[in-house]
């Protein structure tokens, strides 16, 4: 007795698991397609006080003086970094206003160029108010 098949729908004889023998066999080796788990979204703050900088400061680039024309989170750049400094990740002072390419080459490039010496003075000084900020009181 004929059956459809639920893959190809077509009248054949019944293989296994309601396929007809050539989709059985098309479908044997090949691997099951992994479900993917999505994490539940964790929001973390930054993107409010990233709307915070935004509107309270000027359009432009931080370093190189550049306009920025629209609100992106790359525009946002944090001069120590989130994972290092977990306290200062959502410090405003740690946080400057710059165009997604000189947060690509302060994050990626050479940050001894003169474009970030005015940044690396910042680093320094947000380094050591960190430190001193985690000293335990004697």
């Amino acid at each position: 007795m004929d059956k459809i098949c639920v893959d190809c729908g077509r009248a054949c004889k019944w293989f296994s698991k309601k396929r007809c023998v050539y989709c059985a066999r098309k479908s044997y080796g090949k691997p099951k397609p992994a479900k993917i788990k999505v994490k539940p979204y964790k929001p973390t703050g930054e993107l409010a006080l990233f709307q915070a900088i935004w509107q309270s400061r000027p359009h432009v680039c931080q370093v190189s003086g550049e306009p920025i024309k629209e609100f992106n989170v790359s525009c946002f750049m944090h001069i120590l970094s989130k994972k290092a400094y977990p306290k200062y990740r959502l410090f405003d002072k740690n946080i400057l206003l710059v165009t997604p390419d000189i947060h690509q080459e302060y994050d990626c490039g050479d940050r001894s160029k003169p474009i970030f010496s005015k940044v690396m003075q910042l680093h320094d000084e947000l380094i050591s108010s960190y430190y001193a900020k985690e000293k335990p009181d004697c």
